[in-house]
Parts: structure tokens; C-alpha cells; sequence
């Protein structure tokens, strides 16, 4: 099973395998042939990126998928949620045994005697 978003390999697969795909885009016909003529070169990713204008379309294609350009999801991914966590030292397992289900985490902690700050940026995407 794939993943729910759209993803610049997932426009890849559709230019060179499908020409209803490109017949979708006839404004994009020259980047779509310089695509098809050399389909390994990594200098096609602003080209993929250019598809990501045109989400009616891309929605159309790909019913089942989230379109979000790159672009999107570097925004999404790069919210920051912070949080002050103080406990004890022998509460530090329980905490962090809490934290383990939220997603990726970036934690920094702190001591001073028995007394634990932590300092926890919550990234919200789970891999």
C-alpha cells in the first residue's frame, strides 16, 4: 500500500507511464518530453514541482492521495511545539515513557540535585 501523499516520484511514474496523465498538463508538454527523454536526471525536480500548481488537476489524477507540494510540507514539518516538563528524578521513565507515543521528539534535559527540566519540541510526525 502507498503512502497517502502525493509525492514528486508518484509525478514521475505518471509522466513516463501514463498519457492521459500528460494530457492533463498541455501547458507543461516541453518539460513533460525533456522528462521522458532523459527520466534519470535529478535536474527534473523543479519540473515535478511545477505539477504541484495545478492541484484540481493533480486531485483529478490521483483521487485517493493529499496534495501538498513540497514546499507545504517543509512548512508543516518545520512547527515547532515546545514544552516544559519539570519531575523528579525517579518520575523521569514515566515521562518519557509518555512522550514515546507523540511522534518525533527532540528533548533536552536538565538537572539539578533531585529536580529534571526537560525541554521537549514536539515535531508531530510519526515514521
Amino acid at each position: 500500500m502507498g503512502s497517502k501523499r502525493l509525492t514528486r516520484l508518484d509525478i514521475k511514474h505518471a509522466i513516463l507511464s501514463n498519457v492521459k496523465f500528460r494530457e492533463l498538463f498541455p501547458e507543461l508538454e516541453k518539460e513533460i518530453k525533456e522528462v521522458i527523454s532523459n527520466p534519470s536526471c535529478p535536474c527534473h525536480i523543479p519540473t515535478y514541482d511545477l505539477f504541484f500548481r495545478y492541484k484540481d488537476r493533480l486531485q483529478q489524477y490521483f483521487s485517493m492521495k493529499e496534495i501538498k507540494s513540497p514546499q507545504e510540507e517543509a512548512e508543516d514539518e518545520s512547527q515547532n511545539n515546545w514544552s516544559v516538563i519539570n519531575c523528579k528524578a525517579h518520575e523521569l521513565e514515566d515521562v518519557l515513557n509518555k512522550l514515546h507515543k507523540q511522534g518525533r521528539l527532540q528533548i533536552a534535559i536538565a538537572r539539578f540535585e533531585n529536580e529534571i527540566t526537560l525541554v521537549v519540541n514536539s515535531l508531530g510526525i510519526a515514521y
